[in-house]
């Protein structure tokens, strides 16, 4: 079931993006927080003898118009322990952690459990966290059904109640995670909550696990494709934000809320797909100055990508390839644009190789993605070919070869 009240983004034809040169970025000290958000168990004798065979219809807290809002979903299907059949390799498994204590494959955590029917839970739990993760994974894994991905790896969801240590290298705050089919769900830092999310935390944002599990699918095909080590490089990272922040929005038929406001520089980029400014003006523009900024903090920092960076690069190339979908036939379904993007995570993963690095994978990458929407839904009119001379004005020149309507 999906939300029924989630306003629909529209996509702005009327943004005529230009360059806005930006200044390098540089890399900023880490100011550890000593405040976090803590969450609890609400049935802490809940076990796995006692827990719900079948979950139906819960009620869960999440970021709808307001927060927190309940809303009705159907989880028919998925037990109490989060195992389904019907789910990749049957089964989700949820665990929580204890404070402080970083994931482990020797002590990875308690297993979570659900007994109560409805999902009644307390907004602020672990269970009404492990819900909405549920929500979110499944509703992807819908879309999965009519476009199958064989022998996808089950996923484990891992949920940090609360960090009380002051050692920066500790303290994993303020952020969703995938590793190695493993999604983590961090506690929020008071000072961070307020300022940047508005009080809302990231897992109330639907949008947001089901961002993470795109990053699942990815590895998922590059894993089939034998070319997972090369999808893990630096270059690559800007291409699995993209495809993530896709899968997402295409999942939930555009109705989801914004990933969340990402800091690039002076540039603050708004991760909504179909929106072509970023909330200080500035429009969604690959430009030089960002690929400069991108590739230069990759090196100021030793080669240790800043999240940052790609998490921008990504908003700006999910906004100009959904803008060339958007700009075919306006009742285009969502299955066939996730049906497009899957074609894009299985040709390009299956074309990457050690033979481009750095800009020139990432120019292959996403030309790649241009080249699929060209296929499966035919010849860009006028308005696609301006939309991405605009939004990609350092690569157009180098696709036109390709893309004869757009001379």
């Amino acid at each position: 079931m999906k939300l029924a009240t989630l306003g629909l983004m529209p996509l702005l034809f009327a943004c005529q993006a230009h360059q806005r040169e930006q200044a390098l970025w540089t890399p900023h000290s880490f100011t550890p927080y000593t405040t976090t958000r803590g969450y609890a168990l609400a049935d802490p004798d809940c076990t796995k003898e006692k827990a719900l065979t079948d979950l139906g219809t819960v009620s869960v807290w999440v970021w709808n118009t307001t927060w927190p809002e309940k809303v009705h979903f159907n989880l028919s299907g998925i037990s109490g322990a989060l195992q389904s059949r019907a789910l990749a390799g049957g089964v989700i498994k949820a665990v929580y952690s204890r404070a402080n204590q970083a994931y482990q494959e020797e002590n990875p955590g308690e297993p979570l459990y659900l007994c109560r029917p409805g999902g009644d839970y307390p907004h602020d739990s672990l269970e009404n966290i492990a819900l909405g993760a549920m929500v979110s994974i499944k509703q992807v894994f819908d879309q999965l059904e009519r476009n199958p991905i064989r022998a996808l790896p089950r996923v484990s969801l891992f949920i940090h109640p609360q960090v009380t240590s002051d050692d920066p290298k500790e303290k994993g705050v303020d952020n969703a995670v995938y590793f190695g089919n493993k999604i983590f769900i961090y506690p929020h830092s008071e000072e961070v909550l307020q300022k940047i999310y508005q009080g809302i935390p990231l897992w109330a944002q639907l949008s947001v696990v089901s961002h993470e599990y795109g990053h699942h699918l990815l590895a998922a095909l590059a894993v089939q494709n034998q070319t997972g080590a090369l999808l893990n490089r630096r270059e690559m990272l800007p291409i699995e934000e993209s495809f993530a922040d896709l899968v997402s929005y295409y999942a939930w038929g555009g109705k989801t809320d914004g990933i969340g406001k990402l800091r690039f520089g002076d540039a603050i980029y708004n991760r909504d797909v179909a929106t072509c400014q970023c909330d200080d003006g500035s429009f969604k523009v690959l430009n030089n100055n960002y690929l400069s900024s991108y590739f230069a903090s990759l090196a100021l920092l030793g080669g240790a990508p800043n999240p940052t960076d790609c998490h921008s690069l990504g908003a700006i190339i999910a906004f100009g390839l959904e803008g060339l979908i958007a700009r075919y036939d306006s009742q285009l379904s969502w299955d066939h644009k996730f049906t497009a993007l899957l074609r894009w995570g299985r040709s390009m993963t299956s074309r990457l190789t050690v033979q481009y690095a750095g800009e020139e994978q990432l120019l292959q990458a996403t030309g790649q993605g241009v080249r699929v929407i060209r296929q499966s839904f035919g010849t860009f009119s006028e308005l696609a070919c301006q939309h991405l001379k605009t939004t990609f004005p350092l690569y157009y020149h180098r696709w036109l070869s390709l893309l004869p309507e757009c001379h």
